[in-house]
């Protein structure tokens, strides 16, 4: 009795091997690697688009006047404040523009505060100033 459960030979299993130990990069290979990183790269582009991150960042408020008589002014034309919006829009952000009525100010000289609203995409817990209204011919 044969107790011999190999019956390959030592040529056949040397033969199977040859054919593994070589690899070899095919431009179909090359193809799909270059596909596949550039859906890598819109994947990325498309996650940080549609997750954009809330920030805070301190911009100056510079306050213009509307509507005012020959020679008005503000006591202060800027104020600094903490804003927050997303990244994106944030970053790029160093001034913003704020107009006042006229309408607002009772008197001239006189404390008075004044809410302000900042373009859309811009939040602040800060949105109201103290202002006066100075003229040099009316004192």
């Amino acid at each position: 009795m044969s107790t011999n459960y190999n019956d390959y030979s030592i040529n056949d299993i040397d033969s199977s091997n040859e054919n593994h130990g070589k690899f070899r990069l095919r431009f179909v290979d090359v193809l799909i690697f270059i596909v596949c990183l550039v859906a890598a790269f819109i994947f990325w582009c498309y996650a940080l688009y549609v997750d954009d991150p809330v920030i805070e960042k301190t911009v100056i408020v510079n306050f213009i006047l509307e509507n005012a008589n020959e020679g008005d002014k503000l006591s202060k034309s800027s104020a600094k404040i903490v804003v927050y919006g997303e990244q994106s829009l944030i970053t790029q952000t160093r001034n913003i523009n704020v107009t006042i009525d006229r309408a607002q100010f009772d008197l001239y000289n006189q404390d008075t505060v004044i809410t302000f609203e900042l373009p859309d995409n811009y939040h602040s817990e800060t949105n109201e100033v103290v202002l006066q209204l100075t003229n040099p011919s009316n004192k």
